[in-house]
């Protein structure tokens, strides 16, 4: 059986050998639009994962790192393969931080074909990478440091870092291209950006507004983060660092 979708309900990933992509993309400007052809394999992806890992060549296979992807089985990674740019984050508290800032922006990330793609921890951000990357698709990879926070590995970050051809260190915190990363965390420094009592007297209101009862489920909510947003931008105050990687996202 061959079947063409646009759906990613109709994707399972650990047949990922099975997947073969179709797009079309414009080489040059008086010319048409040329069908690119991209397929992949476990084993492909294996290696990549074994160079960030910095582990010796046939550490990893493909049979070993099929139980690896039962957690990323999500219909959110799913829809990483029909996008125009993944953007692959920790968390939902992370993809509403960042939908919530590209809208107060005036982005509609969704009507450009970027997927914003909560991936649940950043040591399971190396395999949608290296995913995305072996199939041609772009990615924006966005994550938390976690400088100072107890039981952190920074061989988390260097492992991200050796996937972009970064010199490595152990706490790093810039805005690239292709990725950004926090110091701290990314709710940290949206925090001290916009100042602690803004954040938290905005994030108070909007739970009353709209009958949410817990703080931690507002902010998985971009409308709440859109709403603190404007609240700041009206009391002079604005991320900076999150405006820069909205805008590196959509360029």
């Amino acid at each position: 059986v061959v079947y063409s979708t646009h759906s990613p309900l109709f994707l399972d990933l650990l047949e990922i050998k099975r997947i073969i992509k179709f797009r079309k993309e414009r080489k040059e400007k008086s010319m048409p639009k040329q069908t690119l052809i991209s397929h992949t394999t476990f084993d492909k992806v294996a290696r990549i994962l074994e160079k960030a890992s910095n582990k010796p060549k046939g550490t990893y296979t493909g049979e070993t790192l099929r139980p690896r992807l039962q957690s990323l089985m999500t219909p959110w990674l799913n829809e990483g393969f029909f996008a125009n740019l993944a953007v692959l984050v920790e968390g939902i508290q992370d993809r509403a931080v960042i939908m919530g800032t590209a809208t107060a922006m005036g982005y509609d990330l969704e009507s450009k074909g970027i997927s914003v793609i909560p991936c649940m921890g950043k040591t399971c951000l190396d395999r949608p990478i290296a995913i995305f990357r072996s199939l041609g698709i772009p990615v924006y990879a966005i994550w938390d440091s976690d400088h100072g926070k107890e039981d952190t590995k920074p061989e988390d970050n260097h492992r991200l870092l050796r996937l972009f051809n970064q010199e490595i260190e152990d706490w790093p915190d810039m805005v690239t291209n292709r990725f950004a990363c926090f110091k701290q965390s990314l709710i940290h420094t949206f925090k001290n950006d916009i100042g602690e009592k803004i954040f938290n007297d905005t994030l108070n209101a909007c739970c009353d507004r709209l009958g949410i009862g817990k703080k931690e489920y507002a902010m998985k909510n971009p409308i709440v983060i859109r709403y603190i947003i404007q609240e700041a931008k009206n009391q002079g105050k604005s991320s900076t660092k999150l405006e820069e990687i909205i805008s590196r996202i959509v360029s």
